[in-house]
């Protein structure tokens, strides 16, 4: 299986205009911006006057990164490269070269493991780039740039990073999900990425339509049912890890809706993931792509 992960790696890391645009957008990205920052600090006495009177924190820093790429854009583009993951055997035709040396599931469920890691390897490389650079910013400033790192203040920061990363890497797993599944219907890189953007941007519009539904059936508590879907638990498991509490959207706020407790939404993720993949799998096992 680790001749597997790392034959996966290469090939991806291997497409070189792929994984610029799609992975290592955001930490070139981070750096683009923290120069640009520094450049305009350097030249401006005011940016520099602003900074030194309230300089961010590294925590602050870190943690922003973190809420970029878990917001709906963000996954857009884990959206676009697992399409490109999945698709790269059709459209080559290199299933009928690769199944023969090793057994359909384990190629198949491989790709979603190395998706969610090398997801995690580029939001964790953002994360960090964003703190140190953040610091040169606000050196450069002249400020000050803390809370120094007592035992303490990891012990408070660490489980939200380390609820930060959960949620990256289950949204990850989600759009892998998404895209997979389009590939192996549509075998096409171009229909599956489309199809994919469609379906992660689709579900963000189903309160929309529950609340529709509801104000015309005069059944407002349809929208409860949105407390089942993916991307609600993705939000509420990311809330009560920032906040300390859950994530209940306005258009709920009327009918006395309380929020699930994280490990609910935690189980509710993990059956949908298991339903996602499953189906996929099944479909995948069920087509003859040897001819």
């Amino acid at each position: 299986m680790v001749q597997v992960f790392r034959a996966e790696w290469e090939k991806i890391f291997g497409n070189r205009f792929m994984a610029m645009f799609l992975i290592w957008i955001y930490p070139v990205g981070t750096v683009t911006m923290l120069a640009l920052t520094a450049l305009v600090a350097l030249l401006s006495v005011e940016m520099r006057e602003s900074i030194r009177l309230a300089p961010p924190t590294w925590m602050d820093q870190a943690l922003l990164t973190w809420t970029i790429v878990n917001s709906e854009i963000g996954r857009l583009f884990v959206v676009a490269l697992a399409a490109q993951v999945f698709a790269a055997e059709y459209h080559h035709s290199m299933w009928k070269n690769l199944l023969p040396r090793r057994p359909r599931l384990h190629l198949f469920l491989n790709k979603f493991l190395t998706m969610g890691v090398i997801v995690l390897f580029a939001f964790i490389s953002m994360s960090v780039i964003a703190g140190i650079g953040s610091g040169i910013v606000v050196w450069l400033a002249g400020g000050t740039y803390g809370p120094v790192p007592t035992a303490e203040l990891l012990r408070e920061f660490l489980p939200v990073v380390g609820n930060e990363l959960l949620v990256a890497f289950l949204a990850a797993l989600f759009a892998t999900c998404y895209a997979a599944l389009a590939c192996v219907i549509t075998h096409s890189m171009v229909m599956a990425t489309l199809a994919a953007l469609l379906i992660t941007i689709g579900e963000q519009t189903i309160p929309i339509i529950l609340l529709w539904i509801g104000s015309l059936a005069n059944a407002p508590e349809l929208g409860r049912l949105w407390l089942w879907f993916p991307g609600y638990n993705l939000g509420n498991l990311a809330s009560w890890g920032r906040d300390g509490q859950g994530y209940v959207p306005l258009f709920l706020q009327g009918i006395n809706v309380e929020a699930p407790s994280a490990l609910t939404s935690l189980v509710v993720i993990i059956v949908w993931l298991a339903f996602l993949i499953g189906v996929s799998t099944w479909y995948f096992r069920r087509q003859d792509i040897m001819n």
